[in-house]
C-alpha cells in the first residue's frame, strides 16, 4: 500500500467516525483537523485550513454531494495535494474548487505540486 493510500484509508475512517458518532463535538472535530493539517506536508496552512471548512461544510450537508461523501471528498483533495490523485468523481465545480485551493496557495506551494494540481484541474474541465 502506498503512503497515500494509507491516508486516504485513515483520513475517511477518521472522516466516517465522525459520522457515524454524531460527534460534531469540537475535541473530536479539533483532533481530526489537527491530524488533516499534519498529514498534507507542503501545502500551506491557509490552504488546509479551506478545504478543512468545505469539508465541515460537506459533512454538514451543505454542498450537491452527499454528507456520507465528504471523508472520500476530503481524502482525493489531500491524494491530489500529495501528487497521486485517487480517481475520485469530482463534480465541475470541485474541480474549480481545487484549482481555487491550489491558486490560494501558489505563493508557498512547491511548484511541482502546483503544476499537477492545476494540470488535473485543466484536465478534468475546473478551468477555463
Amino acid at each position: 500500500m502506498k503512503p497515500v493510500d494509507k491516508l486516504a484509508s485513515d483520513l475517511e475512517r477518521r472522516a466516517d467516525a465522525l459520522i457515524a458518532e454524531g460527534r460534531g463535538s469540537a475535541p473530536s472535530v479539533e483532533d481530526f483537523r489537527t491530524f488533516f493539517l499534519r498529514s498534507v506536508a507542503g501545502v500551506p496552512a491557509e490552504v488546509l485550513e479551506d478545504v478543512f471548512a468545505r469539508f465541515l461544510e460537506l459533512r454538514a450537508g451543505r454542498g450537491k454531494r452527499p454528507a456520507a461523501e465528504a471523508g472520500k471528498w476530503l481524502a482525493s483533495i489531500a491524494s491530489a495535494f500529495l501528487g497521486d490523485w485517487d480517481g475520485f468523481a469530482f463534480s465541475a465545480d470541485e474541480w474549480r474548487e481545487l484549482a481555487d485551493f491550489a491558486a490560494l496557495g501558489s505563493g508557498e506551494m512547491d511548484l511541482e505540486t502546483l503544476n499537477y494540481v492545476m494540470a488535473l484541474a485543466l484536465e478534468h474541465g475546473g478551468l477555463s
